[in-house]
């Protein structure tokens, strides 16, 4: 080798080992730089120098590369795992507020407020007259409602703060962006630049932990970023991001590419951003829900009981809390001028209503057929009017409410016209002519409950005066406590006892003494045949028929086997089950009972009397589960399926040959079994004679055209005797020439043979179903205006009747010292009137589900610091800097850049003296 090739090889060691150097001083300076990737230098000889028979000289050293210690797969998880703890990590600090807002153990929350809410009332109820007791309870009320209001803001301002804190890291996300962009430009320049990689690498690790990214680079090096397939970052372009809420206030976030904003907010996967949207638009919505739900269930149902009530100072009807309604009546003809709740169990607050009125010609234009099925006809004034009712849970998407659900009342007397409408648990009431109604061709009102139900929940009531502890009070004695009724052909009486009643125990009692009256007669127990309830905002009571009773025709004698004998028998309960019964030629009506009730013990077979003068007995069945009883198969003459005209008989001291015929199979229109007794005026021969008859057992008699009966009236003239013809196609029982309401579809035939006068005849008719008859205007009746009723009732099973009139002024309102109103509020903290739990109960759950939900953050928020640590520690074991190495290359790279210039200055000596001995 020459001396030059010395200074060569001394050179290329020289500069390669300062640039080693340097990587080590960069490497030691950076070693606490966030991101940075340790680098190292690559060497490698230069080949190829002198080459002799015994080898080639080298030619020192060169670099080959100064490397990046990265391993890309590692920065891949870490990027996931950082963007899925900062996502944990920003949930966590807003759920811990959230839990926070609902802090039980301090004593000041709401649970402790509901609980001393309903223990005034409890104390009202213990003195109902103390002013002290009063004051309280109102200074409970507004310290839950304002609790309530407190917390329900607090969870709205998070969610105020959760957009706010949105916007800045849409911002920064924006900054990022555009850093990343403008490093994608600098690298294409340069890029070689190592630590630009590790900058643009913690740009996008940050971007990452705001909102999860796809990234991917290119063949020039460019990194192209990704949310939801919109780009955020192509090579030198980024693009801008939004965050906005919408009009129901839900959060969106948007990319504003190609001239437009893009939606992505569900694109958003990972990341604070994410964290924030799941705080804001569905944790904390539900949350709000079910505090809202809480405080309309409550303020509502404490209204509906407070209304019934009366205040010290004789009001009633008034709400205790606001009403958490909201009605909108947008064209402003007609008036939604009251809305009450009739039955707490049937509100929703989740649906919402819609009454639409159109007029004729909105209706005759109609198509859909679900359309024209939905509205119903109201003819009020000159011209026609339709409306009918809608429900919706989401205010988009609504449905016909079954127009048999809805009742309809309407007042159209002058000056005063408005309807109510009563359906799911609400009376609606609304103001207006049709005119008014029809301004536009068509009129909408919605009503719905109020969705910040929890914000506006407050006291109404400010006068102790007015607090309704009391309630309705009917007094009973002996002048007003008979109701008379009729059920299955005989009357019956039910006697309330004398006292002091509410309207429920009023109720009640009448529900129990008219079970007790028809168990009596019948011999059948623990069947509920009726029940009667009261109405306290129309102030009305009403009586439903739930009879399962089915009974036959009568029949001479319990022990005659004439009816029975050689016949079948078949019935169910609507279970599938079919039960048959046998008869044979010596079965009796008490045997055939007695096989009825051995053989099914769904029914409940007794034998009536109705009092009929010939034939009294009746075989009645009674399902016990409440059911009609359904006759599937009968050839008997018991017939039990239909109404039915009975064949007649003659009385057994007759002293004629002849019988009678009735008019066999047809269906009688009469509403109560009875007996038309038939007695003949003027004797006959070969069937024919005149005669008259009786619906009242001979009492009074009635003769042609069913008027009173005259003797001195010629016949077939109105209330003359009656002629008898051969057959049954002129005439009924009552001489008519059709069927009318007198004769009930009743008509007689009698056979051939000699006819006496004061001969007697009967024919039983009975009506299965058992319609109920509440004889209002009976003389035996004494209570009808103590239950609003002004005439008689009929009704058939599963019908009902209400009053005729409210009741209020057979009431005493308020009575001082009772406390009946403030015990059933004050009880209410038991009972499920929030979606099946208690108030408390209820309540807790919204707690429970807050800490469950912020303890569950902090667990995956550990779990998610454990794993990031592990992977920063395989990320530094590839990346970090460790000074111990460092140092150890720092001398390692000292020793060989001190040897290289002793190299060169050795080559120095030997040119100096070798020049010295050419030059001599």
């Amino acid at each position: 080798m020459s001396i030059l090739g010395m200074f060569d090889i001394g050179r290329t060691a020289l500069f390669t080992t300062r640039k080693a150097l340097d990587t080590t001083a960069h490497n030691i300076a950076n070693a606490s730089t966030p991101g940075y990737s340790r680098q190292d230098v690559v060497l490698e000889n230069v080949p190829m120098g002198d080459v002799t028979s015994i080898g080639s000289s080298g030619r020192g050293v060169q670099l080959k590369e100064v490397k990046r210690m990265y391993d890309s797969f590692i920065s891949l998880q870490l990027r996931t795992e950082k963007s899925n703890l900062s996502y944990w990590d920003a949930y966590d600090k807003s759920a811990t507020k959230i839990e926070n807002i609902f802090n039980e153990a301090s004593g000041s929350g709401i649970a402790p407020a509901i609980t001393d809410f309903f223990n005034a009332w409890q104390e009202v109820s213990q003195n109902p007259d103390s002013y002290a007791q009063r004051s309280l309870l109102l200074k409970k009320a507004e310290y839950l409602t304002s609790r309530i209001n407190t917390a329900y803001s607090s969870i709205d301002n998070e969610r105020v703060d959760l957009l706010k804190g949105s916007q800045s890291l849409v911002n920064e996300v924006n900054s990022l962006a555009a850093t990343i962009s403008d490093m994608n430009d600098k690298l294409a320049a340069a890029p070689g630049s190592l630590d630009l990689l590790d900058q643009r690498d913690s740009a996008i690790e940050r971007l990452n932990q705001i909102l999860k990214v796809n990234s991917f680079e290119n063949n020039n090096g460019a990194i192209t970023i990704l949310i939801d397939g919109t780009p955020l970052v192509d090579a030198g372009q980024s693009y801008t991001m939004s965050a906005t809420a919408d009009a129901d206030n839900y959060m969106h976030i948007s990319v504003n590419f190609s001239g437009s904003d893009k939606d992505i907010t569900s694109g958003i996967t990972g990341g604070e951003l994410k964290a924030n949207l799941d705080l804001r638009d569905t944790k904390i919505p539900e949350i709000k829900n079910s505090l809202n739900e809480f405080s309309f269930y409550l303020s509502e149902t404490v209204n509906y009981y407070h209304k019934q009530g009366y205040g010290l100072d004789g009001s009633t009807g008034n709400d205790f809390f606001k009403s958490l309604f909201s009605v909108e009546d947008l064209s402003g003809g007609g008036t939604l001028s009251s809305l009450d709740v009739t039955d707490t169990t049937k509100l929703d607050y989740n649906k919402q209503y819609k009454i639409d009125y159109i007029d004729t010609a909105a209706f005759t234009a109609l198509t859909d057929p679900d359309d024209i099925a939905a509205y119903q006809k109201e003819e009020v004034g000159a011209n026609d009017l339709y409306w009918r009712v809608q429900e919706s849970t989401d205010g988009t998407t609504w449905t016909t409410v079954d127009p048999s659900s809805v009742t309809l009342s309407t007042n159209t007397a002058s000056g005063v016209h408005y309807r109510k409408f009563e359906f799911s648990g609400l009376n609606i009431k609304i103001d207006g002519y049709q005119g008014a109604l029809l301004n536009n061709s068509s009129e909408t009102f919605t009503v719905m409950s109020n969705q910040d139900a929890a914000r506006d929940m407050a006291l109404l009531i400010t006068d102790t005066q007015k607090i309704a502890a009391s309630v309705d009070s009917f007094s009973v004695d002996t002048s007003n406590n008979q109701v008379v009724f009729n059920i299955g052909g005989a009357n019956m009486t039910a006697t309330l006892a004398p006292g002091l009643y509410t309207a429920d125990e009023l109720a009640s009692s009448l529900q129990s003494q008219m079970q007790t009256a028809v168990q009596t007669a019948y011999g059948i127990a623990g069947t509920d045949f009726f029940s009667v309830t009261y109405d306290p905002n129309n102030k009305q009571f009403k009586i439903i028929n739930n009879s399962s009773i089915t009974a036959s025709q009568g029949i001479a004698s319990q022990n005659d086997n004439t009816l029975v004998g050689g016949t079948t028998f078949s019935f169910s309960l609507g279970d599938g089950a079919v039960q048959t019964i046998t008869g044979t030629a010596a079965m009796t009506l008490e045997d055939f009972r007695d096989a009825i009730n051995a053989k099914y013990s769904g029914v409940t077979a007794v034998i009536y009397n109705d009092g009929s003068p010939m034939n009294p007995y009746r075989l009645v069945l009674t399902a016990n589960s409440g059911s009609a009883v359904t006759i599937t198969a009968n050839d008997t003459n018991i017939n039990l399926a239909n109404k039915k005209v009975e064949s007649g008989y003659r009385y057994t001291d007759n002293t004629s040959v002849e019988t009678i015929t009735s008019n066999a199979g047809n269906n009688y229109t009469g509403t109560t079994n009875k007996t038309f007794l038939v007695q003949i005026a003027t004797a006959g021969v070969t069937g024919v004679a005149t005669y008259k008859y009786s619906i009242d057992g001979g009492t009074s008699w009635l003769g042609s055209g069913g008027v009173a009966y005259d003797s001195t009236k010629a016949d077939d003239t109105a209330g003359g005797a009656i002629t008898t013809v051969d057959d049954f196609t002129n005439k009924w029982i009552d001489g008519s020439a059709a069927a009318n309401t007198t004769n009930e579809n009743v008509k007689v035939q009698f056979s051939a043979g000699a006819l006496s006068a004061g001969d007697k005849f009967s024919v039983d008719v009975f009506s299965p179903d058992m319609q109920t008859n509440i004889l209002w205007t009976e003389s035996g009746t004494t209570a009808e205006d103590l239950f609003g009723f002004t005439s008689d009732s009929s009704f058939s099973v599963g019908g009902s009747d209400t009053s005729d009139t409210d009741v209020s002024a057979q009431a005493s309102h308020g009575l001082p010292g009772d406390n009946k109103n403030s015990k059933a509020i004050a009880d209410l903290v038991n009972q499920m009137i929030i979606a099946g739990k208690t108030p408390t109960d209820y309540y807790r759950g919204i707690v429970s589900d807050a800490g469950v939900d912020s303890q569950a953050a902090k667990r995956n928020l550990t779990f998610q610091v454990t794993i990031v640590a592990e992977l920063e520690s395989r990320r530094q074991q590839v990346s970090g800097v460790s000074l111990d190495e460092e140092a150890s290359n720092l001398i390692m790279y000292q020793k060989s850049y001190e040897a290289a210039a002793k190299m060169i200055s050795l080559a120095d000596e030997l040119m100096t003296a070798l020049l010295g001995m050419i030059a001599r």
